[in-house]
């Protein structure tokens, strides 16, 4: 009868240690996955925005009825996690701009979006970084609306440039 006992308490024991690994291993799995999805729920706020003209050509390439400018806007991290710059994706619109009396201008990127912290293709943890971006704007535009969507989070921020 003794023996029956200490079997049992040994696989009851033995039942009992599994069970507590288990469980310890899916709430490590669990707490790495919340940590991802903050990660990736993250949401930089665009402080700053300035726009310069750089002239009717730009690398020798000039375009008739087209002026070149480089928009910069400053992106804050506010976040506890490094933001993937990939992920900043920036559209123009000239016919929502009010002075332009709702007639569409073109406004083309024509150079890839280059940021402070490009080595790492980040914007780390509380940190800012510059997007720089060369536009082609069609002459006659008096400005236009930028809007940067986080499609990870749902939000949006539309900034306006005037020109």
């Amino acid at each position: 009868m003794r023996a029956v006992k200490i079997i049992i308490t040994v696989f009851v024991a033995i039942i009992s240690i599994f069970i507590s690994l288990l469980s310890f291993a899916i709430l490590f799995s669990e707490t790495d996955y919340l940590k991802y999805e903050a990660m990736g729920n993250t949401d930089p706020v665009i402080t700053t925005a300035e726009i310069a003209y750089l002239g009717n050509e730009y690398n020798g390439e000039s375009e008739e009825g087209y002026s070149y400018y480089q928009l910069n806007l400053m992106i804050e991290n506010n976040s506890n996690y490094n933001y993937d710059t990939n992920t900043v994706l920036l559209h123009y619109d000239s016919s929502a701009y009010d002075d332009n009396d709702s007639k569409h201008y073109s406004v083309l990127p024509i150079k890839e979006e280059i940021f402070g912290f490009d080595e790492t293709n980040c914007i780390p943890a509380g940190k800012e970084a510059t997007c720089t971006k060369v536009l082609c704007i069609e002459d006659g535009c008096h400005g236009f609306l930028v809007t940067y969507h986080n499609y990870r989070t749902d939000k949006e921020q539309i900034i306006a440039i005037d020109l």
